[in-house]
């Protein structure tokens, strides 16, 4: 229909304009700045550079999702769904990766950190992203041009971009998807950040807390990290959840799904790309200033004959 066309390109326009522009500040920012060269900043960067590769393919996403013919060729069809995909899975586990950090530092705060070294991190940051692209090979060997033979002189056949496996295999798979990309990786940040909140609201966990800050400004700087850090979960859960449990009612059930349905609730995932980085402006203080700090700096280049 019209109406479902026009609300996804608009709607796509901006999440795209949001997440490129949101993103790429956050990557600049961060890689520019010595003073973020943090263990948690790092992984955000990581976590910017996988919202920025998802908003980068959602033009192939509007294209698909508002067009009755595929006719962006086999090249794309087998390339844009497993990035795609790559994305999404490097973006959980660059939050579990954050959670994990996060529980030793506060839970544990006098064992020795499990990303001590530069070169540890790098690596952590590699097998994510390694074993996200991975996982989506098995799409990259099914995903094809499919045509539709349909009984009509007006329009005998239909081309579709889709996987050409068993329908045994693709429930597998699909299942597989469900359960590793958003399953368990969110039962285990429920699960760290469950711990996390207990400690800090135990007495115990209040006093050494307050005891290891140094100032009250360090102290809020801290609380509004790790309030981002949990709604950076919430918005990933709440916004890819539609569409990972309609996916898996799918898959269980065997039943037919609405196309259109089916591209609202991918729309809702996707804006996730451009919530991250108004996050990040609303709630880390250091990014922001370090922002502030650039622009003004360009301008004042700018400015000078």
């Amino acid at each position: 229909p019209n109406s479902y066309v026009t609300i996804l390109i608009v709607l796509y326009s901006i999440i795209m304009t949001v997440g490129i522009l949101g993103n790429l500040c956050v990557i600049v920012v961060i890689s520019s700045s010595r003073k973020l060269w943090k263990v948690v900043n790092f992984l955000l960067l990581s976590l910017a550079c996988s919202d920025l590769l998802l908003a980068l393919t959602l033009p192939w996403t509007i294209i698909h999702n508002t067009s009755y013919d595929y006719t962006m060729g086999s090249g794309l069809c087998k390339a844009i769904p497993p990035l795609q995909g790559t994305a999404v899975m490097s973006s959980i586990n660059c939050l579990v990766a954050i959670a994990l950090e996060r529980h030793q530092a506060i839970v544990y705060p006098t064992r020795q950190n499990i990303f001590r070294s530069h070169l540890r991190l790098m690596i952590a940051v590699a097998l994510i992203w390694i074993c996200s692209f991975c996982f989506q090979i098995p799409q990259i060997v099914v995903l094809d041009d499919v045509v539709w033979k349909q009984k009509t002189p007006v329009k005998p056949a239909t081309v579709c971009c889709q996987e050409t496996w068993a329908p045994q295999q693709s429930q597998a798979y699909s299942i597989a998807i469900i359960v590793i990309v958003y399953g368990v990786p969110l039962a285990l940040l429920v699960l760290l950040y469950g711990r996390i909140g207990y400690f800090v609201f135990s007495r115990r966990g209040i006093e050494n807390s307050l005891s290891a800050e140094r100032s009250e400004r360090s102290r809020s700087r801290r609380i509004r990290l790790n309030v981002m850090l949990v709604l950076l979960v919430t918005s990933f859960a709440l916004l890819w959840g539609p569409y990972f449990v309609f996916q898996c009612l799918t898959v269980c059930l065997t039943s037919y799904c609405s196309p259109e349905l089916v591209g609202y609730l991918q729309l809702v995932g996707h804006v996730n790309v451009a919530l991250d980085p108004l996050l990040y402006a609303a709630l880390h203080e250091r990014v922001r200033e370090e922002f502030i700090f650039l622009v003004r700096r360009l301008f004042r280049c700018k400015l000078q004959p």
